[in-house]
């Protein structure tokens, strides 16, 4: 019985995290970096323009340093 805007409200909430790298074209990415209520946080990276690499090696360094769900 829920209105469509209540329906989609959550899902629109997170939206403000990513939305200026949209805009602006910065890569960005999300990396899970721990647990809140047994769900998964992200910690969001973002780079210089035409430099994804660095993001992928900063995520990968990330990912190996840190066992994301018991953070």
């Amino acid at each position: 019985d829920a209105s469509r805007l209540d329906q989609l409200g959550p899902g629109l909430g997170n939206i403000t995290n990513a939305c200026v790298f949209n805009v602006t074209g910065h890569p960005s990415i999300s990396v899970p970096c721990g647990m809140a209520d047994r769900l998964p946080l992200g910690m969001m990276l973002t780079g210089r323009y035409w430099d994804e690499s660095t993001l992928y090696r900063a995520s990968d360094a990330f990912e190996q340093a840190f066992d994301w769900q018991k953070l």
